[in-house]
């Protein structure tokens, strides 16, 4: 081969091995622009799931307030006590896990003074025995069961078990000095003060309690349309809380045009409840705290 010749291999030979590093390069560039690409669109899914994510987690987390806000209109009368013994951990446990955060406590007061939740003033109906609370020691109340065994709870167990967790619906049956005075003496204990929502049929406590516990949320329970309007004119009277039978438009815009809140017992069925909400009731106890809260989240603030 002459020299010439070589010259010409050479050149073809740096030629080829020129266009194949071009070519090597332009197929790094591609694959680095593609990988780029991939990684941004890779990132972009991420962005957007994670966008997803949190309009979700708002979305549920607005839907739980509002649920939440929507349970303040409904009182759990005795606890869930269409299932369970009323008044007992296992009635109370079973609202609040219904949605609920104001449990209803009814308070008697035994011989040595201390305030027990019960709805009648004999331990007969509950526990199948025992006789007038009023008469009875303490010893002798916390050696009674319900049916399905559970002890006669005291106020303070109550307090202590749920503590500031929920709102306390306390309803004083007796208006005497004595409950009163017991009643204050376990709030203030325990500082509840801000907890309780208390009630009463006879006027005289919530009188007494106003002075005391100024902020202190006052339901008085009224039977008859005579006491509802004597009621209206009390100003230490924050909540008239009236008979089903008396549950109006007309008795709820009257309590209302008075500055106090509006409230019906004990409503059970869905057209009683509903009946509550569209007429704008503030709040109503009933026994099936679950289907109320249903009911709220489909009527309350419904325009149609």
């Amino acid at each position: 081969m002459n020299y010439k010749k070589t010259k010409i291999v050479i050149a073809i030979i740096v030629f080829l091995v020129l266009a194949l590093a071009a070519f090597a390069g332009l197929l790094y560039y591609q694959n680095a622009e593609n990988k780029a690409a991939e990684i941004a669109q890779q990132e972009a899914l991420e962005q957007q799931a994670k966008e997803a994510a949190m309009a979700a987690e708002k979305e549920r987390k607005a839907a739980e307030k509002q649920t939440y806000e929507l349970a303040d209109h409904v009182y759990s009368h005795r606890g869930a006590s269409s299932d369970e013994i009323e008044h007992t951990f296992a009635a109370y446990d079973k609202a609040i896990a219904q949605g609920s955060h104001n449990i209803e406590q009814d308070l008697v007061i035994s011989a040595d003074g201390t305030l027990y939740i019960s709805h009648d003033l004999t331990s007969d109906r509950i526990a199948g025995s025992g006789g007038a609370f009023s008469s009875m020691t303490d010893s002798q109340i916390d050696a009674l069961t319900t049916s399905d065994g559970q002890k006669i709870l005291k106020l303070s167990d109550v307090f202590e078990k749920y503590g500031k967790s929920v709102k306390y619906i306390i309803e004083l049956k007796s208006s005497d000095s004595r409950t009163v005075d017991a009643f204050r003496d376990v709030v203030d204990k325990y500082d509840m003060k801000d907890q309780v929502v208390v009630q009463c049929l006879e006027l005289q406590a919530l009188k007494d309690l106003e002075e005391y516990y100024p902020d202190m949320p006052k339901l008085y329970i009224v039977k008859d349309q005579s006491s509802f309007d004597y009621g209206l004119t009390k100003e230490y009277v924050d909540i008239i809380g009236v008979r089903k039978n008396l549950m109006s438009s007309s008795n709820c815009e009257k309590t209302h045009d008075s500055g106090k809140e509006f409230n019906a017992w004990t409503l059970d069925t869905d057209d009683e409840i509903i009946s509550a909400i569209k007429m704008g009731a503030d709040s109503y106890f009933t026994n099936h705290t679950d289907r109320a809260i249903e009911l709220e989240k489909e009527y309350r603030n419904n325009e149609e």
